[in-house]
């Protein structure tokens, strides 16, 4: 082989000292993936929009269910309005809808299945005795655009399959109609927001137990917005 010279030897050096740092790039991002993935994606794809307004969430919530809702509304004598706004408080008008997960639910349907409580709700041991731990998972995860939680579907006589299926839209309306429907046809709505994030009407004294303050005051005022689009 024959002898290199200086500038010969440098650039030889160069390129081994490149490839030793594209290589160590390369195992690093492999070991850290998910971080390795998150970091490229910031530097190739262009920066998330500014959070949208209250106004185009409620646009995006009557052009991603506004029709659908107003059929089921009339099928199950429910306010459409009321059925909308519900939707922005618990998606913000995404579709398809974000699924959350509850893990003190999942905790609780456990000691249901192991006989250590006796119910959750209108869930009994033998509902549940021989679900796997990842069925359990998905009656403790809320689906759909109203955020329904699985175990739901024992009182409804469903699947959790069919609550987040393709017609995850109507059991939820169904659900809604039997479980406080009756305090919609009357006007109540302030118990039925409060009902539907806390299980209870809203309280005597004036101070919601709903896992945001704002959670009532909000859908009524979404209510009104759904009114002026409508």
């Amino acid at each position: 082989m024959p002898r290199l010279d200086k500038v010969n030897r440098r650039y030889v050096l160069k390129k081994l000292v490149f490839g030793v740092i594209v290589l160590a790039g390369t195992v690093w991002l492999f070991l850290n993936f998910n971080r390795g993935k998150r970091y490229i994606s910031r530097i190739l794809e262009p920066k998330e929009r500014k959070p949208l307004t209250v106004v185009e969430i409620v646009k995006r919530t009557q052009n991603n269910y506004g029709e659908d809702i107003e059929k089921l509304a009339r099928e199950f004598n429910v306010p459409s309005n009321y059925l909308k706004a519900l939707i922005v408080l618990e998606v913000g008008g995404r579709k398809p809808a974000p699924t959350r997960f509850e893990k003190g639910v999942f905790q609780k349907l456990k000691l249901v299945k192991e006989g250590k409580r006796k119910r959750y709700e209108k869930v009994k041991k033998k509902t549940i005795a021989n679900a796997s731990e990842d069925a359990l998972k998905n009656l403790a995860t809320s689906w759909g655009a109203f955020q329904i939680m699985g175990y739901k579907c024992v009182q409804l006589g469903v699947n959790v399959s069919d609550i987040r299926g393709e017609r995850s839209l109507y059991w939820g309306v169904k659900w809604i109609s039997e479980e406080y429907g009756k305090y919609l046809r009357k006007g109540k709505f302030k118990d039925g927001f409060h009902i539907h994030n806390a299980g209870s009407k809203y309280p005597r004294n004036g101070k919601p137990r709903t896992y945001h303050a704002d959670y009532v005051p909000n859908g009524l005022k979404y209510m009104d917005m759904f009114d002026q689009i409508s």
